[in-house]
């Protein structure tokens, strides 16, 4: 069984638990990007186990892949998209995975909606369907509910 002795990872409730389980966080960003480029910087020769779901993107494997590290991917869950079709334009939408944008859209427009996104990521991917959205300022479901609200109120 491998040692984890010291932990990277993406997003501050990530940490956190990771933190209340014991282990070891020594660099917590904000999404894999960013993380791959502070491997790259500060680590050689070292092995990482990346968790992740069966719908992850390339961008940290892809990063590591150019360094002197090895990586062990480890897919910790399978994503499914849950498609639901509504009758309804929404005044505001919040999304958390740019899975979750690609369930929504599959059955509806975001029209005049505007869209707010827990991150680059999936932003990247609601930016595919709409010109209103927003990232919220941090990783976290609380924010993405302030910027929500922020927003709605300055466009009321």
């Amino acid at each position: 069984r491998p040692d984890f002795n010291n932990v990277l990872c993406v997003g501050e409730k990530t940490a956190q638990k990771l933190m209340d389980l014991g282990q070891n966080v020594v660099k917590t960003a904000k999404n894999a990007s960013e993380l791959s480029k502070f491997m790259l910087k500060n680590y050689k020769n070292e092995v990482f186990y990346y968790f992740c779901g069966s719908l992850r993107r390339d961008e940290l494997t892809d990063n590591i892949k150019s360094s002197k590290n090895t990586i062990f991917e480890v897919k910790t869950y399978k994503t499914e998209l849950n498609m639901k079709k509504f009758d309804q334009i929404f005044d505001g939408i919040m999304f958390f995975s740019p899975s979750g944008v690609t369930s929504f859209t599959k059955e509806n427009k975001l029209l005049n909606s505007y869209v707010f996104c827990i991150g680059d990521t999936t932003a990247s991917r609601a930016k595919a369907e709409s010109d209103k959205v927003y990232i919220s300022n941090t990783t976290s479901v609380e924010s993405v509910i302030e910027k929500t609200v922020n927003i709605l109120k300055e466009n009321a």
